[in-house]
């Protein structure tokens, strides 16, 4: 069985599922902007975009084909 083709999409929803998981560990204040009160739900704004951006990476994996490379495929 062949490994599906993984593009930026998928690299970068790990990337935000890390940081969404690392943010449950540490609790609501571990990202915050100065003067600018935590917001309580944003490890799971991290984790949901993790997956949708995981999905989207899955999705979009095959590359399309213009005309002129699928005729030579054809010959």
């Amino acid at each position: 069985m062949r490994l599906p083709r993984v593009n930026s999409f998928f690299w970068i929803g790990v990337a935000l599922l890390g940081i969404g998981a690392y943010a449950m560990h540490r609790g609501p204040g571990f990202m915050f902007d100065p003067g600018v009160k935590p917001e309580p739900h944003e490890t799971l704004y991290y984790l949901i975009v993790g997956v949708i951006m995981i999905l989207n990476g899955f999705i979009h994996s095959n590359p399309l084909l213009d005309d002129a490379s699928a005729e030579r495929k054809k010959s």
